[in-house]
């Protein structure tokens, strides 16, 4: 089991009498320096004389060293002690963890349900941890890893999220009425596959990037454009139908109103016009229309 740094750590310990003394510094000092028999005597003895000034951590420190001497059915009700102080999701999860290694598969199944229920969304370090590497080919643990995985990734399973996926990829880019190269294009998706980056080159004028997110209050797509010139743009009310992306802008100071639509021509072609109108959108009239091929 993986040690997650917390910004704030809640713990257990052992009730056992010692006659060795020891300040927090010191029992700090010794969990920091991975001698584990003695981190357990520290903090123990500094809880039995109510010495200790965060029984939470104290409790937490006492269950890491003794998960790391492997003795797990020790570990639990330490980890258990530590969750008293506080619902800590994160300390749920290692408790789950130590279950498991305790050969106790069922409690693990119940602490990673309570640890996700309370918050638990590390995801990235659930699906790579050894502790629960014998749970990977059950079912029920797939079933819970996607739930954390839906939580920590909410863009990755919403589908409004997915509907702009058709613009992915490098494209040649050429004029499509002149069939002229117009430049090149690279569409990547980012951030928790909530943010499709596109980077434009243009075969002449200024290089520029566009980010394009679905808005979930508004239910609509926005797409931002800035390029080396200092141009910004903002397309707004993007709304994907029929096979089409389409948003809606205006420039300031510009009666005339202003769309761009993304065709979805098949999986290897994509059409981007640019239009205009000069009658409040009773006809329409093309700014630029291009090609893009993979």
């Amino acid at each position: 089991m993986k040690k997650i740094i917390l910004s704030f750590i809640f713990l257990l310990a052992v009730t056992v009498s010692y006659s060795q003394t020891y300040t927090p510094p010191q029992a700090d000092s010794i969990f920091n320096s991975n001698n584990w028999k003695e981190t357990v005597k520290a903090y123990t003895w500094l809880i039995d004389n109510g010495k200790a000034p965060r029984p939470g951590v104290a409790w937490y420190r006492i269950a890491i060293a003794l998960y790391s001497q492997n003795d797990f059915k020790s570990a639990i009700p330490a980890f258990k002690k530590s969750i008293s102080f506080n619902n800590n999701p994160t300390i749920m999860y290692s408790l789950a963890c130590t279950f498991n290694k305790a050969g106790l598969k069922d409690s693990c199944y119940t602490w990673l349900q309570t640890a996700i229920d309370k918050g638990f969304v590390a995801y990235d370090d659930m699906l790579k941890d050894d502790d629960l590497a014998s749970l990977r080919a059950e079912e029920k643990y797939k079933t819970i890893l996607q739930r954390v995985k839906a939580i920590a990734y909410p863009c990755g399973v919403s589908p409004e999220y997915r509907q702009f996926d058709f613009w992915i990829g490098e494209w040649n880019v050429t004029d499509t009425k002149t069939g002229n190269p117009a430049g090149k294009s690279k569409i990547e998706l980012l951030l928790g596959k909530c943010v499709l980056m596109e980077n434009w080159q243009p075969i002449s004028g200024a290089a520029g990037k566009s980010f394009n997110i679905y808005n979930e209050a508004e239910k609509k797509w926005r797409q931002t454009y800035v390029d080396a010139s200092g141009s910004l743009l903002e397309f707004y009310d993007g709304e994907f139908k029929d096979g089409k992306m389409q948003f809606q802008m205006k420039l300031n100071g510009d009666t005339a109103m202003h769309r761009l639509s993304f065709f979805m021509i098949s999986d290897k072609e994509v059409r981007q016009l640019g239009e205009v109108s000069n009658d409040n959108g009773a006809s329409w009239q093309a700014e630029y229309d291009l090609t893009y091929k993979k």
